[in-house]
């Protein structure tokens, strides 16, 4: 039996969604002959394995005092926050999405040297995330990586779509400058936390107001135009 083509890892994020969308590609790359790894949360531990996926486990914050399901932590803090919800989207800017992004950062922050360990060991040849923020320990490790946003499109600035998380009308665009203002305000000082993490991984901070650098080792791949992904 021929080796592996490459080794190409998964990062998504604990949760069913980014999981499950990363699953599927990952079983098109192990079908034409690829080492396909998962690094999942600890309480997604098996989830993949039982697919036959390699797993690598890892925490965001720390460990509770019982078992947790799978995905448990953002179960919870969506019930806690649920109330926003009936809220207008320009509120729900400092009263969930900023503290969502504070919670994803500490997360970042508190997985860095675990990461860091799992990637020496695989030394990957390439990484593929669905995060909302970036991951210090991606950069350090060398490898190529390429970043899925499957979490909300929009996170992907386009000046001819309306804001991310604004749920305003393509057709209209009265209400998108002042969301725009809000939005910049709100995740502003969360952003900056991550700054002093990034440097020892020499890749340069995000731009401003944005939690991932650009993507210096990716190229689109226009599936929707008849692009395919290469065979091994």
């Amino acid at each position: 039996m021929s080796e592996p083509a490459a080794t190409i890892v998964f990062f998504p994020e604990g949760a069913f969604g980014p999981t499950n969308n990363c699953v599927g590609i990952g079983d098109v790359l192990r079908r034409r002959g690829h080492r396909v790894v998962f690094i999942v949360e600890e309480s997604f531990a098996g989830t993949l394995g039982a697919q036959g996926f390699e797993e690598r486990t890892m925490r965001l914050n720390p460990p509770p005092e019982t078992e947790e399901a799978p995905g448990q932590f953002w179960k919870d803090f969506i019930r806690e926050t649920a109330p926003v919800f009936r809220r207008p989207t320009i509120d729900q800017l400092s009263e969930f999405i900023a503290p969502t992004f504070q919670a994803l950062i500490d997360g970042s922050k508190y997985v860095d040297a675990r990461l860091t360990e799992i990637l020496g060991e695989l030394e990957p040849d390439l990484v593929v995330e669905d995060n909302v923020v970036t991951f210090p320990a991606l950069f350090a490790g060398g490898a190529p990586w390429a970043r899925i946003d499957s979490c909300n499109p929009l996170e992907i600035k386009d000046p001819d779509l309306p804001p991310v998380f604004s749920g305003l009308p393509s057709e209209d665009r009265s209400g998108w400058g002042e969301f725009w203002e809000a939005y910049r305000a709100a995740p502003r000082r969360d952003a900056r936390r991550l700054r002093p993490v990034l440097p020892r991984a020499r890749r340069p901070s995000p731009p401003r107001r944005r939690f991932h650098p650009r993507q210096p080792d990716a190229e689109p791949l226009p599936l929707s135009a008849g692009g395919r992904l290469p065979a091994a």
